[in-house]
């Protein structure tokens, strides 16, 4: 596969641009806005540039450094025991998660933006759409991928799937295909569709800065740019940029303004007002998230080249210091920690990691407990004013969440550990739920999510200290969390105040 890598590319490219043509000739989801005739040239002749000038400017093709990699040890998957199809899939998917973030930060920064914005000029919406790239932003995204795969140690194998993957998605998910709702909603669940990425191409900034994924849609919703539909519809949306798209228009037929009157005028006003500002009010949210992924990438690096520091008898030669009072010492730490806003999550992963999944899950579970009570009793007798101001509206949701439901609301929140802990104890305080109810709900319905967590943390301690079970127990864990996330669905009456209040995580 490796020596003939470069004709697989080739084929793949080829058979793919037939094969989605072919489908949005027959069956198009939305009405052709401009012939082919004038579109594919163009998009195809840069695909031709493209490839000339990276072959010109670059001296190693992604493979080929892979291949350097594997033979010198360089990066992170090169230093771990992982068997070959654990690496190449791992390689795949952060990958996937490294092309992502370049696609975030071609919208984020705005020297990036003007060459990426070339992409969204594309008029209309069909399979060359996603090859339609300006060649410095393929250069400088080549140089960039180089980058990943020296620092990743990602194999030569995983490196072609995901160049060829890479490839073959971008085009499915720019082509102009019509997928019954039923397959694009299950589709979604593991691949990008072209509904999904449509959204992207809208003029509404709002909706061209959401959606970014190419292969995988789970970093979208993870850090939160996903958003399932456009506002106008996907017959009723813009595809482009407002400047580009409306002088295009005007320049086809002069009265094209007069006719743009209705939903299409309202989207493009909308559009007009906000200019082309990168990433809008959701920006520092969205650096926060980048941030912290680089701060875990980089302890990642750092656990992998001192993975001695993690052996069990490492660890448990360190608690000895502590004797019996070990789990005392760290069940007080969470319980100081959480109402100074340290991370609920944080804190159960490294009691996993410490304890073990058995007796580190019931020592998170008192800490978070413990920690959860004096938030509350600080918000009831001591700080109420500033709790109001903290919380903002999401205080009236709560209240309102505990006199239509009392207990429940607080079992219902704990079960849902996407909301945030730290603030939602201090919260709680300001209700009229009594504290001994208070307790017990949260004490019994935060024990899911602790013990995920702690198995999550037992099983990065494993991974990083390289003992064996380490895939076992990252299963183990990756199960528990989908179960996890999955029992507030199961339960049939939500208030409606949920969405205001938070969990543990």
């Amino acid at each position: 596969m490796i020596v003939h890598q470069t004709a697989l590319r080739l084929v793949s490219f080829g058979a793919v641009l037939i094969m989605f043509g072919w489908w949005e000739a027959r069956a198009p989801r939305r009405e052709r806005a401009w012939p082919r005739s004038t579109r594919w040239p163009g998009n195809l002749g840069v695909v031709a540039l493209n490839t000339v000038i990276v072959r010109a400017i670059l001296p190693v093709t992604a493979v080929a450094l892979a291949l350097a990699g594997e033979h010198r040890r360089w990066g992170l998957l090169n230093h771990l025991a992982l068997p070959a199809g654990i690496a190449i899939a791992a390689a795949i998917v952060l990958l996937d998660l490294a092309i992502y973030l370049q696609h975030v930060m071609f919208h984020a920064a705005p020297a990036l933006w003007r060459i990426h914005r070339m992409h969204h000029t594309d008029l209309d919406f069909d399979v060359t759409t996603g090859a339609r790239f300006h060649p410095v932003e393929i250069a400088l995204s080549m140089a960039y991928k180089l980058g990943v795969i020296a620092a990743l140690g990602a194999p030569a194998a995983g490196v072609i799937i995901f160049e060829i993957a890479l490839n073959a998605s971008s085009m499915f998910n720019h082509a102009n295909l019509h997928l019954p709702t039923g397959i694009d909603a299950r589709l979604r669940l593991f691949l990008v569709t072209p509904d999904m990425h449509r959204v992207h191409h809208s003029i509404v900034v709002d909706e061209t800065n959401s959606n970014f994924g190419f292969n995988l849609p789970w970093w979208d919703w993870l850090l939160g740019t996903y958003r399932a539909q456009p506002a106008a519809g996907h017959e009723g949306m813009i595809i482009g940029i407002e400047q580009f798209s409306r002088a295009a228009r005007i320049a086809d037929r002069p009265d094209a303004d007069a006719a743009a009157a209705g939903p299409d005028r309202r989207l493009r006003d909308y559009a007009a007002e906000r200019h082309l500002t990168p990433l809008g009010a959701a920006g520092r949210r969205l650096y926060a998230r980048l941030a912290a992924l680089a701060i875990i990438a980089v302890a990642i690096v750092a656990l992998a080249r001192h993975r001695e520091l993690f052996r069990a008898d490492m660890i448990q030669r360190a608690l000895e210091r502590f004797g019996p009072f070990a789990p005392i010492a760290f069940i007080a730490i969470y319980a100081l920690a959480t109402p100074l806003f340290v991370p609920g999550s944080l804190l159960t992963l490294t009691g996993g990691a410490i304890f073990g999944p058995v007796m580190g899950a019931l020592w998170n579970l008192l800490g978070a407990t413990l920690g959860a009570t004096i938030a509350f009793l600080i918000a009831r007798y001591t700080a109420a004013d500033w709790v109001a101001r903290r919380a903002g509206g999401r205080l009236a949701g709560i209240i309102r969440g505990v006199e239509d439901e009392g207990w429940r609301f607080v079992a219902l929140v704990r079960l849902t550990p996407l909301f945030p802990f730290n603030l939602v104890n201090f919260a709680f305080g300001l209700t009229r739920i009594r504290l001994a109810q208070y307790v017990i709900a949260s004490f019994v319905c935060m024990a899911p999510g602790a013990i995920a967590y702690t198995y999550l943390g037992y099983a990065g301690r494993t991974a990083a200290s390289g003992e064996t079970g380490a895939i076992r127990a990252a299963i183990i864990a990756l199960a528990l969390l989908a179960a996890v996330a999955f029992i507030p669905r199961l339960i049939r009456r939500r208030p409606r105040a949920a969405g205001h209040a938070g969990g543990q995580g």
